[in-house]
């Protein structure tokens, strides 16, 4: 786990279910709005991985717009797709992708 304000970036690790493992704050969502990246892992339970976090999600906060970086591996490749919402906070976001968990 990543929790570094000086350098504002902050990693949230979900297991493979989107439940949050790490870190466990309870002023989370606060702390996500005040941090330029957040990167979101998810648990690869894939046999040959062992069990690592996987980066799907990147959120990029500029303050007015939040730049969201989605990352899809397969067999075949990587895929990425860059989305950007106007006028909403990385907060807002987390709770849109993943309502049960951040809410």
């Amino acid at each position: 786990m990543v929790l570094s304000i000086q350098n504002q970036k902050i990693e949230i690790n979900l297991n493979q279910y989107g439940e949050l493992v790490e870190p466990k704050l309870p002023n989370l969502l606060e702390i996500v709005d005040n941090t330029k990246e957040i990167y979101i892992n998810i648990l690869d339970t894939d046999p040959m991985s062992g069990g690592v976090f996987v980066n799907v999600l990147k959120l990029i906060n500029h303050g007015d717009h939040v730049k969201v970086v989605e990352r899809y591996k397969s067999p075949l490749g990587e895929i990425t797709i860059d989305k950007h919402y106007e006028n909403a906070k990385p907060s807002d976001i987390l709770k849109l992708l993943f309502p049960y968990t951040f809410k």
